[in-house]
């Protein structure tokens, strides 16, 4: 049986008290630095470290992460914890919760504790720049390259989807109802389509149902919907931006992001910013990951949970992303739209 969570030798004979090895401490041989390979860590007792995290996350998230500390080995390398975080991000933030726990515990030291961090912060930032940056860098591309070519109504399609996770055809059918709807209350929404006030952005209430799919809410900024809100004419066509943007891929090579880019752009973003399952899965509209879950007494109130995970971290953080792109180019002209 494991003995108590932390930092231990990789063999016994060290020349190190027995004594001390139970503070679980960084070992190494004549008083040198440790080489990459000269710690462990022994995962903490799995009750010790729920109570402990309990404390800092949502319920719906202490689940989440303690699933993936079953999927731990019960030692940790920096080999396999340079692979796990690279792997996932919620592997990479449980990783970096351990480490907090036993520092606060008093296994290992603020010293050992910031080296696990830095061996996690390594991957992350390989991770953010190898997917996302690259994504969000496409996506702004296209949406510049179908308002450059006059097709308005694709380039809003695209802002609809990416700013709300929507589908194709939610975003279409958007666009068709946005001029009809009235602000209404938050607990009207949840029965009648409308919309809700939420500073700068807004909770449309369509409750769009097509087939198995459904589209309860829509999460936006005021802008992008007041723009759907203003369209004229006929609305653009979930079905034909899907042919137009791959027989623009075809024809010129252009690397545009398809469609279905902006959905998985819209997940990946959230489960970045550590977003409730919950609350991931309702503001993209998966009912059916989450009616088993969510009791219709506690909807209303996940509906505001999910309010302010919008305003307060979804929001600033889908802006920043296409923002940093918009101020790295440079060559860009400046009549072109903003958003």
């Amino acid at each position: 049986m494991a003995g108590p969570g932390g930092f231990e030798p990789p063999t016994t004979g060290l020349g190190v008290p027995s004594q001390d090895r139970n503070r679980n401490e960084i070992f190494s041989r004549e008083g040198s630095e440790p080489s990459a390979q000269a710690w462990k860590i022994l995962l903490p007792d799995a009750n010790r470290f729920r109570d402990w995290l309990s404390g800092k996350v949502e319920a719906r998230t202490l689940e989440d992460y303690m699933r993936y500390y079953s999927k731990l080995p019960q030692v940790l390398t920096p080999d396999s914890i340079t692979e796990l975080a690279k792997r996932s991000k919620w592997y990479a933030n449980l990783i970096r919760k351990i480490a907090s726990f036993l520092w606060e515990t008093g296994s290992i030291t603020l010293e050992e504790r910031e080296r696990i961090y830095a061996l996690v912060r390594g991957q992350r930032s390989l991770r953010k720049a190898k997917a996302p940056a690259v994504e969000a860098e496409k996506i702004r591309f296209t949406i510049d390259y179908l308002e450059a070519a006059g097709q308005h109504g694709y380039a809003l399609l695209y802002k609809i989807m990416y700013y709300s996770g929507a589908r194709a055809e939610e975003a279409e059918y958007l666009v068709r109802a946005a001029a009809s709807l009235k602000p209404v209350s938050h607990q009207r929404s949840l029965e009648q389509t409308g919309y809700v006030e939420l500073g700068d952005a807004v909770r449309v209430a369509l409750h769009f149902n097509r087939g198995k799919k459904r589209c309860e809410f829509l999460w936006l900024p005021r802008e992008v919907f007041e723009e759907a809100r203003a369209w004229h004419g006929e609305p653009p066509s979930a079905r034909r931006l899907s042919y137009y943007v791959r027989n623009i891929r075809r024809r010129s090579g252009l690397d545009l992001a398809p469609p279905k880019m902006l959905r998985k752009h819209h997940y990946q973003l959230m489960e970045d910013l550590e977003i409730d399952l919950e609350l991931r899965e309702l503001i993209q509209n998966r009912y059916a990951k989450i009616e088993n879950v969510v009791g219709l007494t506690n909807y209303s109130k996940i509906v505001l949970r999910a309010d302010q995970a919008y305003v307060e971290k979804i929001l600033p953080e889908l802006r920043r992303r296409l923002q940093v792109y918009l101020a790295e180019d440079n060559g860009r002209d400046s009549s072109s739209p903003r958003f």
